[in-house]
């Protein structure tokens, strides 16, 4: 038995066996290969040494003949994940098989340096928001607390002790616009520089 192969735009095409020594007998150029060359359909004849010997996959991988990017890639914009499952699968644009940093809502990738990288900017950003937050619910506690000795005032109650809470309340707010003007107008400059 023999068998013998066509090419077509340097791929194998068509794979026949035949029971003697000639090649088949329909009308094509029919090239000869050992028996057991584990070829397939659609293989490059590239990927066959000199003997159309099937060199293997981890061989043509590290000639560069084929590549491999099986496995877990990420996305560089959203850091959703596919699994690419066969050989010569490319990336698309905007993939890297490099995993994001752990724990870590504050990055992008860097595609000079082809890693996961920190933006500091949007850190800083977080940061200074949630400092503004908690700067106003400090605020928004010392008006709430405050609404209780005002209804006392208003009904009589201990207009004294009461007027000392509020003033105390009211103190302890204006200490804190100070801070809120500043962190709003650093925001502001931050997120106009991004």
């Amino acid at each position: 038995m023999k068998t013998w192969i066509t090419l077509k735009d340097g791929r194998v095409n068509d794979i026949v066996t035949t029971p003697d020594d000639n090649p088949p007998s329909f009308g094509k150029d029919w090239n000869e290969v050992p028996n057991d060359w584990k070829g397939n359909h659609g293989d490059k004849l590239g990927w066959f040494n000199s003997d159309m010997r099937r060199i293997p996959d981890r061989e043509l991988v590290k000639q560069g003949k084929r590549e491999d990017n099986r496995g877990r890639v990420f996305n560089t914009t959203d850091q959703s994940q596919r699994i690419i499952h066969h050989l010569d699968e490319p990336l698309g644009e905007d993939e890297t098989k490099e995993a994001p940093l752990d724990n870590e809502p504050f990055q992008v990738f860097d595609t000079e340096k082809k890693k996961w990288v920190i933006d500091e900017k949007k850190r800083e950003i977080a940061e200074k928001e949630s400092a503004l937050g908690a700067v106003l619910a400090q605020i928004r506690d010392y008006e709430e607390r405050g609404k209780r000795p005002n209804q006392e005032i208003t009904l009589g109650i201990e207009v004294e002790e009461n007027t000392k809470w509020l003033r105390k309340f009211r103190t302890d707010i204006e200490s804190l616009r100070p801070e809120v003007n500043r962190l709003e107008a650093e925001l502001a400059e931050l997120k106009e520089s991004a």
